[in-house]
């Protein structure tokens, strides 16, 4: 039997369906449904932040981690079947590319700047297992490292780019330039992904058809 409601089940499946590739990374489902109610809760949508717990690597819905972690069989295709509901398609857009365009140690850095889990950060350094994060602890700062993430990129500019993920490096290239890399430009991305360049990395194609970081 599953624990996870049909609004997850639902938010989960704009995933899947959307980006897969992070659907399957455990950590980053978590990150993306933690940052779309979070989106959601500053644009006075609903919301929910029922069963938010505190773990190490930062806040975790602790009904979707056991039935992901432990009921997978089950999980996934009720994902498919049950995740029905109509959710809001443009902050699901936001919070996954916030979850594609950075690493997993990332995103658990960047919730753990926010005081809904701080508050709770020597319970969780000590050791105690799914201790619960309270919403009121969610403060003025918090507000304002949400409503700066969920503004960062618009709808638009996420429709006109394609995120290429090599290593630990996230390129973020126009879908026009995307479609024009080269076998030798794409090596160059495979070299580049060993550099100190911070996620996101903008690139695109010069007038010569060379490639730029910008």
């Amino acid at each position: 039997m599953l624990n996870t409601s049909k609004r997850r089940l639902s938010i989960s499946k704009w995933l899947k369906d959307n980006n897969p590739s992070e659907f399957y990374e455990p950590l980053k489902l978590q990150k993306y449904l933690f940052f779309y109610e979070l989106f959601s809760k500053v644009e006075g949508k609903s919301y929910s932040l029922d069963y938010l717990k505190g773990y190490e690597n930062g806040p975790v819905f602790s009904e979707v981690y056991g039935d992901y972690t432990y009921r997978i069989d089950e999980f996934e295709p009720n994902v498919d079947v049950n995740g029905n509901l109509e959710i809001e398609k443009d902050i699901a857009q936001k919070a996954s590319f916030l979850a594609q365009i950075l690493t997993k140690k990332e995103l658990s850095n960047l919730t753990h700047e926010m005081n809904i889990w701080k508050a709770k950060e020597k319970d969780i350094e000590k050791g105690i297992k799914n201790v619960p994060l309270d919403e009121e602890d969610f403060n003025d700062n918090d507000e304002y490292i949400t409503k700066n993430l969920k503004d960062l990129y618009s709808n638009e500019f996420i429709n006109s780019v394609n995120v290429i993920n090599i290593a630990d490096k996230s390129f973020v290239v126009s879908k026009e330039d995307f479609y024009k890399l080269n076998s030798i430009q794409k090596d160059t991305l495979e070299l580049l992904s060993n550099e100190e360049l911070d996620n996101p990395v903008y690139i695109s194609i010069g007038d010569e058809g060379e490639l730029l970081v910008d």
